[in-house]
């Protein structure tokens, strides 16, 4: 029996939302776990070095993707 492909969308979707949900969950207990070990005053330098990561992590593999192709390339 074929699914009709508006069943598939919604399951896939709920799918998603679950996920989503969850990883939300776990970063809030990740959160609230590290603000409760490391106190307020250690709690912002990790947030400030966190917040430098994430500011400098997209800029991580410029040219990565251009080595790959040109090693591959000299290897038929």
């Amino acid at each position: 029996m074929k699914i009709p492909a508006s069943a598939s969308l919604i399951r896939n979707t709920l799918w998603m939302l679950g996920g989503f949900g969850f990883r939300l969950g776990v970063q809030f207990a990740t959160f609230v776990l590290v603000a409760r070990v490391l106190r307020p005053e250690a709690f912002g330098v990790f947030s400030g070095c966190l917040a430098v990561v994430s500011v400098l992590v997209p800029f991580a593999t410029w040219g990565t993707g251009n080595i790959l192709i040109k090693h591959t390339a000299r290897r038929p």
